[in-house]
């Protein structure tokens, strides 16, 4: 079920911490909450922003519309062979950790990426 939160301080957020607000704010932590989110009002009736880990976007004032907080973890092997992996990853997965992840794998590629704040 979704958590739709009003008027929420948006700078534990971003990178930036700068005080903003936003008029409506909702967590997603899986595809199904991303699904049910689509199709409800507070979606289809207000501007809205997707964020991960807030490293690109600096807020100036606040955002009169909705901001959805993707959370979607997990990562899924779909298809690996001796020359390439195919990988499913939640596009809440911290981007570096998951580079990390990879290194660890041995899996060649991504490595020069590392160390960039975002998420997937």
């Amino acid at each position: 079920m979704l958590n739709f939160q009003n008027n929420i301080n948006l700078a534990p957020y971003t990178t930036f911490g700068v005080q903003a607000k936003a008029k409506l704010f909702v967590e997603v932590d899986s595809e199904a909450s991303f699904l049910e989110l689509l199709e409800t009002p507070e979606r289809k009736n207000n501007q809205h922003l997707f964020l991960g880990t807030g490293a690109n976007i600096l807020f100036t004032k606040d955002f009169d519309g909705l901001i959805v907080k993707i959370n979607i973890k997990g990562k899924d092997i779909i298809e690996k062979t001796d020359t390439s992996v195919i990988i499913d990853v939640g596009a809440g997965e911290d981007w570096n950790e998951f580079v990390r992840w990879t290194i660890d794998q041995k899996w060649a590629g991504i490595e020069n990426m590392v160390a960039i704040p975002s998420s997937v």
